[in-house]
């Protein structure tokens, strides 16, 4: 059976323009055992590839692809491209079995069934074993598609959500397809070579309530030491891969685990350079290893601080105060460590008071980069569930990327509070004192990653003001009166049973 991997293009500027391209690791990580189980598969990048849709549909007939395998990374906001792209392919080639798999479809499968009827199958939550199921039984001509857990799909007119499929325990029992990979289409950016994202352990053991992804992955489960550093030496020897982005949630939970895979990676002398992200808290926690992970290769740190206020900490169930993300920052400077701070605005009502010192805090923490974020209503977390629908002012899917506002803040309209936060990334940028030191840092490497950042993310930060002065919101409750369109932006959380609903009867859905 010939199965074609597809990443639908959604060209985001942060990728077009910014880091760039990794291979999609979602799909490879299906593909993988597709391959040992013998079938017939491709990979087609059409993101990285700059396709368009036809390209991708004139590829398929021409590699007489019997199933294609839709995924996207940034999955909410990829959603309209990826279901563009399967509708095209189902008008042109009609016989090919069409699967959508992600975490915004794992929610929202109810919803993306019932208003789109060319999408066959949805695989829900980790995709290895519930697609090697489901292809096997249309390799095998069965119909039988109740028995594979995981799944959605249609019977007749009825849309079925099939049990939910455990958490896979044993991450070592499937691989990446890394043969797939056109690498071309991957160069780092930062530092030469290649870029790819790899994964050492899936899940996270907090539960942020604005936070879909400890929802998605269950619990906190790492494949062997030995087996993750095979496949770095293997990226870096064999593909000349330079730079791997680490997809982990907190690969960094287990400290006894996590000094043990430094040692590994430090002991085999691989010499790749590694992004990663990391809870303040655990970066403060290892303060007496932090030399290892500098010698492993850790040349910039992520750490989702999101907001400085404490009772705002205590709500959303974060444990990292100023003070804690003020050391962990200060230490990583001391080991040679980029460090990146993410903060989301909307966890409070932002006035032009609490913007102003939170633009003050981080300039007296002084990270390396700083990630502004708007708060996104997530429907399936529970921070997504206290939200009034009412306040959701822009309906637009692909401006549900966490760039821009999409709820109406209490003292700004939404486009101010963009503004207000735009000039705060120019302000927190634009210091003498920090464009100096660390432009002109003494490593070589951080200076290169400073650098090329800087002037990529400045390319960033122009086209998204361009979008943002082009953005237009509604009136807020105007969307309540666009029931289809409030399904699709806030759709109910599957509960993983049999579903009895008329595919076009949608009244279980209405808010």
């Amino acid at each position: 059976m010939k199965v074609v991997c597809v990443v639908a293009p959604l060209h985001f500027p942060v990728n077009e323009i910014g880091h760039g391209y990794q291979p999609p690791l979602g799909l490879l990580s299906i593909a993988g055992p597709l391959l040992n189980a013998g079938f017939d598969v491709e990979l087609v990048d059409a993101d990285a590839g700059h396709l368009t849709n036809q390209d991708v549909i004139s590829h398929l007939r021409q590699a007489k692809a019997q199933v294609a395998l839709i995924g996207h990374s940034g999955s909410m906001a990829a959603n309209p491209a990826a279901l563009r792209l399967i509708a095209d392919i189902k008008n042109e080639l009609p016989s090919i079995g069409t699967v959508y798999g992600g975490v915004y479809p794992t929610y929202a499968c109810n919803e993306i069934m019932i208003n789109n009827s060319t999408v066959d199958f949805i695989v829900l939550g980790e995709g290895e074993e519930t697609t090697l199921d489901l292809l096997t039984a249309l390799r095998n001509k069965s119909h039988d598609f109740g028995s594979v857990k995981g799944l959605a799909w249609r019977s007749d007119s009825k849309i079925v959500v099939n049990r939910r499929r455990r958490p896979i325990l044993n991450l070592d029992q499937f691989r990446v397809a890394w043969e797939l990979v056109n690498w071309s289409l991957y160069p780092g950016h930062h530092l030469g070579g290649r870029s790819a994202m790899v994964q050492f352990s899936r899940g996270c053991p907090h539960t942020c309530t604005y936070c879909g992804q400890w929802m998605f992955w269950k619990q906190w489960r790492h494949r062997s030491i030995a087996k993750f550093v095979d496949e770095l030496q293997f990226l870096y020897t064999v593909h000349d891969v330079q730079a791997v982005w680490i997809a982990d949630e907190n690969w960094g939970h287990d400290k006894y685990l996590f000094r043990s895979l430094l040692e590994a990676i430090i002991e085999r002398k691989i010499g790749i350079s590694i992004f990663c992200a990391l809870c303040a808290e655990d970066v403060v926690r290892d303060a007496d290893m932090l030399n290892l992970y500098r010698e492993a290769g850790v040349v910039c740190l992520m750490m989702g601080v999101e907001s400085f206020d404490k009772a705002v900490l205590g709500r959303v169930g974060k444990n990292n105060p100023y003070s804690i993300t003020t050391k962990a920052v200060s230490i990583l400077r001391q080991h040679g460590i980029l460090s990146v701070v993410n903060v989301i605005y909307g966890l409070r009502d932002e006035t032009l008071r609490s913007l102003l010192q939170t633009l003050a805090q981080l300039r007296r923490m002084s990270p390396d980069f700083y990630n502004a974020l708007h708060l996104t209503p997530l429907s399936w977390t529970q921070e997504g569930q206290e939200i009034d629908a009412a306040r959701i002012v822009q309906p637009d899917q692909r401006r549900w990327d966490f760039r821009q506002p999409v709820i109406q803040p209490v003292n700004f309209s939404p486009k101010g509070l963009a503004v207000a936060v735009k000039l705060s990334e120019a302000f927190f940028y634009f210091r003498p004192t920090w464009f100096f030191k660390r432009f002109f840092d003494r490593d070589v490497v951080i200076r290169r990653i400073m650098r090329d950042s800087f002037l990529r993310l400045a390319r960033v930060y122009l086209d998204e003001w361009k979008e943002l002065l082009r953005s237009t919101y509604l009136q807020p409750g105007q969307l309540l009166k666009t029931r289809h369109q409030l399904a699709i932006l806030m759709p109910q959380k599957s509960d993983g049973r049999r579903a009895t609903n008329d595919l076009h009867d949608i009244s279980h859905i209405q808010r």
